[in-house]
């Protein structure tokens, strides 16, 4: 019983990471910039996120997802906004890439501001009690259980983060300036265009 249900977090952690969206973006660039500490603090910040819906999901505390679902709406358009301040944060750096080692201040702040935007999205509140429903986890009894489920959702999305924080720090020093000028590019119109659409999510719920 405890083999499977690890078996089924960890699979629901794993698929609910890999969707990873703005934070997947951040921690790319992160990873580019500032090495493999910089991408891994970004993503384990995301991680922490999960671990706290993951917790509230398995507990069961109906004030705080009640609260969530009653104001997803008002989360949404708050989280938009920061979403969309990252991205244009990224379009405003430098398009020459400036490799270095991220210290440990920074490390901080790219956990705080990446667990911040993961948990302004209630959306990953839902995914989470979806992934539940769908892997047939309806119940869960004693602390046992649930810490078991609980480790395994978290083992889940950190191997995930894990995985590609080492694939881009691997490929890091082969991007040249007019590549890293492109990928920047790229994901400040990804990262802004996922909280435009968080945005008009959260007003559409509005109405």
């Amino acid at each position: 019983m405890l083999l499977e249900l690890f078996l089924k977090g960890y699979l629901i952690g794993l698929v609910l990471g890999v969707p990873a969206g703005a934070i997947g973006a951040l921690t790319i660039k992160r990873t580019l910039t500032h090495g493999f500490k910089g991408g891994f603090a970004s993503g384990a910040g995301s991680c922490f996120a999960d671990f706290i819906f993951a917790f509230i999901g398995i507990m069961g505390v109906r004030v705080i997802s009640d609260f969530l679902e009653k104001n997803e709406s008002l989360i949404e358009i708050f989280g938009s906004f920061v979403i969309i301040a990252i991205g244009i944060s990224i379009y405003i750096k430098k398009a020459k890439i400036e490799k270095a080692e991220a210290k440990g201040d920074s490390l901080a702040v790219y956990f705080f501001t990446s667990m911040a935007a993961a948990l302004l999205n209630p959306g990953t509140m839902v995914a989470f009690m979806i992934a539940f429903t769908s892997f047939d986890i309806t119940d869960v009894h004693g602390p046992l259980q649930s810490g078991t489920l609980l480790l395994s959702i978290v083992l889940g999305t950190f191997t995930w983060w894990l995985g590609l924080c080492l694939f881009v720090n691997f490929h890091r020093n082969r991007i040249t300036d007019k590549t890293y000028k492109k990928v920047n590019f790229i994901l400040g119109t990804f990262v802004i265009l996922c909280g435009l659409f968080i945005l008009a999510k959260g007003v559409y719920g509005m109405v």
